[in-house]
């Protein structure tokens, strides 16, 4: 009998998953993106927590790859991966044909200027942009600027420590000390 019941259960299990597949396959399950943002778009007060919530992931991305890379090059970290592109850092022999560092974006096992360049500069225009805006027209503002300061003012300090000098917007390069300047006039912005 219980030999049955399991045939039954079985069966019905069966039909059941039949029919799911049947009525999913008969729904359109596809989804178009919205594309790219336009810049006047940010211009709108109402984005002013977006853009502060931009720049901290953006710095978050970068320093986690900060910490990864320069912790293989120090050999403070010892990775024991298969991701061949990091283990020129692991011998402390980064070639220029070895480019990714200043090449790929966020996700990549060694990318690092272009996540931290990218990071600097939405913290940057956020604070430009927010700066724009009345404190009637964004809740928060001040705490909203406070924190995009902080994390340009960490995303220069990262510069400073990690490159020998640095350029910003086209402007002319800056050894790592004018970059601590930059990165302590945000960080007191911040108070």
């Amino acid at each position: 009998m219980s030999g049955i019941l399991d045939n039954r259960k079985k069966i019905k299990g069966g039909f059941l998953s039949l029919l799911l597949t049947l009525f999913l396959g008969a729904c359109d399950l596809s989804v178009t993106l919205p594309g790219e943002t336009p810049a006047d778009a940010l211009d709108d007060p109402s984005a002013a927590p977006l853009l502060t919530v931009s720049a901290q992931g953006a710095f978050e991305c970068a320093y986690t790859q900060y910490a990864l890379l320069s912790g293989l090059v120090s050999g403070e970290f010892m990775g024991s991966q298969t991701f061949l592109g990091q283990v020129p850092y692991q011998r402390r022999d980064v070639r220029p044909l070895d480019a990714s560092f200043a090449t790929s974006g966020c996700g990549s096992s060694t990318s690092l200027h272009t996540p931290l360049a990218q990071a600097r500069f939405i913290a940057d225009d956020a604070i430009n942009r927010i700066s724009g805006f009345s404190d009637g027209d964004v809740p928060n503002r001040s705490a909203l600027l406070a924190t995009n300061a902080l994390y340009a003012g960490y995303s220069y300090t990262t510069f400073a420590e990690g490159w020998c000098s640095a350029a910003f917007d086209l402007g002319p390069e800056l050894q790592s000390a004018a970059v601590f300047e930059l990165a302590m006039a945000r960080s007191c912005r911040a108070r």
